[in-house]
């Protein structure tokens, strides 16, 4: 059987445990993998800024999937290691923004790494926090 080149991870409740963490055998087996030459990185449904510290822990430096594939972009803060992004096209968001701003609804958008949110509660606000870092 051949060896994989890329391994491309998930992290919430793939590589990250409930509490945020990455545990010790993970870090093993991951650690072996790239000791053979497998790369490594993520796709997550999280953005970059959300996903900085497990980049960096597990010291990846592929560009990652992040935003459920709008975005693969690497671990920079700025925008110049974009390797694809695929927003909502303007004339639907600004749609949406109309029929948004009109409802009662919780709407979080986000652009690259920055948030933008609507009728955010504390309780919806929580349950954000891992996944949305600004």
């Amino acid at each position: 059987m051949r060896k994989p080149e890329l391994v491309i991870i998930d992290l919430d409740g793939t590589l990250l445990r409930g509490d945020q963490t990455v545990g010790e055998r993970t870090l093993e087996a991951i650690a072996q993998a790239r000791d053979r030459g497998v790369m490594i990185t993520f796709a997550t449904g999280r953005m970059v800024s959300a996903s900085r510290k497990y980049l960096r822990l597990l010291g990846i430096d592929l560009p990652m999937v992040a935003l459920n594939g709008a975005l693969v972009k690497g671990d920079r803060e700025d925008e110049s290691d974009v390797v694809y992004h695929a927003p909502v096209p303007e004339d639907s968001f600004r749609a949406m923004f109309d029929a948004i701003a009109q409802s009662r609804a919780t709407v979080s958008v986000v652009k690259i790494d920055r948030t933008f949110g609507w009728n955010i509660n504390p309780e919806i606000s929580k349950k954000l926090s891992a996944w949305i870092v600004n």
